[in-house]
């Protein structure tokens, strides 16, 4: 994950900002639909659907997995490296 931030130039090119859009719980996975905006410097943005799934154990984060397609953020980054 931190390689994959580095490469991507996220904290550096990137910020981001995340909504909710919905979560729950079962036990101690927490399933998450949300939104990833990721802002580019130069006035790009990056606008990707994601389902995470967490899972918790004595209360810190242990699993996390995130799903997106990664065709569609290929094609919005190939945008704006342009």
């Amino acid at each position: 994950m931190r390689q994959f931030h580095l490469d991507f130039g996220f904290g550096k090119d990137f910020r981001a900002e995340f909504e909710v859009v919905n979560i729950a719980a079962s036990g101690n996975v927490v399933p998450s639909e949300r939104v990833d905006t990721f802002f580019h410097t130069r006035g790009g943005t990056i606008v990707l659907p994601v389902m995470g799934t967490l899972t918790i154990e004595d209360g810190m984060i242990t699993v996390w997995r995130d799903y997106f397609d990664p065709t569609d953020f290929d094609r919005q980054l190939a945008s704006i490296k342009r």
